[in-house]
């Protein structure tokens, strides 16, 4: 039973940690896509930018 209560938690760091980064990719696609849209000719500087 003691066992039971870090790997519990462990999942739950995991879980919770993986769905941030899911969060963050699908804002930074979206954000990306929506600039990519409006500012097609710009590309280079959004990317530099950005990263």
């Amino acid at each position: 039973m003691p066992q039971m209560f870090p790997m519990s938690w462990v999942f739950i760091y995991l879980y919770t940690l993986l769905g941030l980064i899911m969060i963050l990719v699908l804002v930074s696609y979206v954000f990306s896509f929506s600039v990519e849209s409006s500012l097609v000719g710009e590309d280079f500087e959004v990317d530099s930018w950005l990263w």
